[in-house]
């Protein structure tokens, strides 16, 4: 009886020393993780010589939870600039006009901004650029389609915290309301001032786009990397000579890039909607749909701006369903399918293979398509 009893004790001992040292090994492999993943995030910014236009607003150590760790409120400041009387008779249907008035945002009207930059004749400048964006919408050209409603980043840091024992970093974002005509205005005045000095060349930081630069900050875009878990490989796309931004070439981007927009407004909540957004985009540019892919697996990484075209964006990465080939995703129809993408390709999900393939293609990618590939090579491989 006392043989057994010993025996008994000895196993249970012995199970309980194993587990002991099971738990140890884990919370000495994450620690060791955790610190490497530190160490590179710290040392990514000695390696920006192929990304030196991205400005880097906010990082997560792995990631963003969607829905713990990304905070998003809509305020009730508009930035809403008008196109000229003469040529809103010359608009398509399609492309309407949401304002009859200039409203611009407070402490960014074009007084402000003249003064703060000392800036000759903004006034001009804006009008002239003006003209210009209106006749594109008119003549449906470097894609000016259609106006529709869109929204600026008015605030953003990467301050907060989670209210629990893991203080975990919130990203929060506040939002103005604007639309695609203004959009693309301000990017054409964004590019007249760059040809005169009048904008820095430095990258800007949080407390500068948070405050006079606000009003340049008139988009959030979302940049997604799909991941093909069968064939371990990662979807990317070459841009249609029809998209925006195009300047006459066919680019490399990620597998999707979508701007928040009207339809991501959750009229119940008040508030938008971030995973409508990226719901919306794997459908509309891809045809994806939510049996296509695991809605647990995305994931976003970093909030940066991209200082040559001014805008805000985030990095995020999502996984399809085992079974779910590259010739399941050639094959689905979607809306903006052949009005944005050329060509649907992939490379190996591997370290080695993405630092090849942008050494190789970089004067063919975007900065945010490199800085993308890169936020998700740290967390992933």
């Amino acid at each position: 009886m006392n043989n057994l009893i010993f025996t008994i004790i000895g196993f249970i001992l012995g199970w309980a020393c194993e587990k002991i040292l099971d738990g140890i090994l884990q919370r000495i492999k994450s620690l060791w993780h955790t610190r490497k993943l530190r160490k590179t995030l710290n040392n990514r910014v000695k390696d920006v010589c192929l990304t030196p236009n991205i400005s880097i607003i906010g990082e997560s150590l792995t990631n963003f939870d969607i829905n713990e760790q990304v905070q998003v409120k809509l305020s009730d400041e508009e930035f809403l600039l008008t196109m000229p009387d003469e040529l809103k008779k010359m608009l398509p249907a399609t492309s309407k006009s949401y304002t009859n008035e200039d409203k611009w945002l407070d402490g960014c009207n074009i007084q402000d901004i003249e003064n703060f930059f000392n800036i000759e004749h903004f006034s001009d400048i804006v009008e002239e650029c003006r003209d210009e964006v209106a006749q594109n919408f008119c003549e449906r050209k470097e894609g000016c389609y259609f106006n529709n409603r869109l929204f600026g980043v008015l605030y953003s840091d990467v301050f907060g915290r989670t209210p629990d024992e893991r203080e975990l970093p919130v990203l929060t974002l506040t939002f103005f309301k604007t639309d695609y005509f203004t959009h693309r205005l301000m990017w054409k005045i964004t590019t007249k001032l760059r040809e005169h000095h009048y904008l820095p060349n430095q990258n800007l930081n949080v407390k500068q786009l948070n405050s006079i630069y606000r009003c340049f900050r008139t988009s959030l875009g979302i940049s997604i990397l799909i991941t093909l878990p069968d064939t371990n490989e990662i979807i990317l796309t070459k841009r249609s000579s029809n998209s925006a931004y195009n300047e006459g070439k066919e680019w490399i981007y990620v597998s999707v890039t979508e701007t928040i927009s009207e339809t991501d407004y959750d009229i119940y909540k008040g508030n938008l909607n971030l995973p409508r957004w990226i719901e919306r985009a794997l459908w509309e540019e891809l045809g994806l749909q939510k049996q296509h892919y695991d809605e647990n697996s995305i994931k976003i990484y970093d909030m940066f701006f991209e200082n040559h075209f001014y805008q805000d964006g985030l990095t995020a990465s999502v996984t399809l369903k085992h079974n779910i080939s590259l010739d399941d995703v050639k094959a689905l129809k979607a809306k903006d399918k052949n009005m944005e993408v050329k060509e649907i390709f992939s490379i190996e999900n591997s370290s080695s293979a993405i630092k090849k393939y942008i050494a190789t293609n970089n004067t063919q990618m975007r900065e945010q398509t490199i800085f993308s590939l890169q936020s998700y090579m740290i967390r992933n491989l």
